[in-house]
């Protein structure tokens, strides 16, 4: 099977070739219209591949904040077993609660960057992606086309 860039690929070396072997002369139309397909799959192929590094990126990042909580739960097991028994239990207590809010507030703040982080990574996939791209060569190619419409109209 062929995704839609292999077959643009496909349709534009068939029509080269149709215009080098068999004598075809194409018009200036037809080979802006091979130059943006050109485009078109290069665009594909980037954004195919950023995207891939993108979600590798986010994978990874995803293993890494389970692998902290898992940790984080392990710690917090321990530290609440080495409670000491000779304690009152209201200094004990105390003791607990200050250290819970302490360890809240660095949680909060490690999610927090965490947070910022695949946010980022998020952003830079919606920018790669290439819709973003064709979004753009489609407005610039409106543009040349009401510009040398212009062009067409003005008297010489």
């Amino acid at each position: 099977m062929f995704s839609r860039a292999n077959h643009n690929c496909l349709d534009l070396r068939f029509i080269q070739w149709c215009d080098y072997e068999m004598g075809f002369g194409l018009g200036e139309e037809a080979k802006h219209a091979l130059e943006v397909l050109q485009k078109e799959v290069a665009c594909h192929r980037q954004g195919n591949q950023d995207a891939a590094e993108t979600i590798a990126k986010l994978q990874a990042e995803i293993r890494e904040i389970r692998e902290m909580c898992s940790v984080r739960t392990a710690s917090e097991d321990v530290v609440v077993r080495d409670v000491d028994p000779n304690r009152s239990v209201g200094a004990n207590l105390k003791e607990e609660i200050t250290r819970l809010h302490s360890q809240g507030s660095t949680i909060a703040n490690l999610d927090q960057e965490q947070l910022e982080n695949v946010q980022k990574s998020i952003d830079k996939l919606v920018s790669s992606l290439p819709s973003n791209n064709d979004q753009s060569n489609n407005e610039e190619n409106l543009k040349s086309k009401t510009h040398s419409r212009k062009k067409k109209m003005l008297p010489l």
